[in-house]
């Protein structure tokens, strides 16, 4: 794939928008490296201040003409953490969560269960 300035390599640069990754962005724009594209994988989860700084590089992204790409997951964080049943890898059975009996969460159809 060639990038807007007829490179063949495209330079991505992956962040959190936590200070590190915040630190190493703002690097490579200062030092005038190659970047294309910024990804971010948004959990869904993220602190306020996280969307704050986004929101505050995105302008500075799109004038240097740096493409922003944001990915966000198929189900919401907290149902494939908690809910979502998985499949045992031994016998091909249905598994509740481990961490979703830890925290007190109960299963769909659980309560009923324990009415009875």
């Amino acid at each position: 794939m060639e990038n807007e300035r007829g490179a063949e390599k495209w330079h991505i640069a992956s962040v959190s928008w936590g200070k590190d990754s915040l630190a190493m962005l703002l690097l490579l724009i200062e030092k005038g490296w190659p970047l294309d594209e910024v990804v971010f994988y948004d959990t869904g989860m993220e602190f306020q201040a996280i969307y704050d700084t986004q929101d505050r590089m995105l302008p500075e992204l799109e004038q240097l003409g740096i493409r922003y790409t944001k990915l966000e997951p198929g189900n919401p964080f907290l149902y494939d953490m908690l809910e979502r049943q998985v499949q045992s890898r031994q016998n091909n059975q249905e598994m509740q969560m481990p961490h979703s009996r830890k925290m007190g969460i109960q299963q769909p159809g659980h309560s009923r269960k324990i009415q009875k």
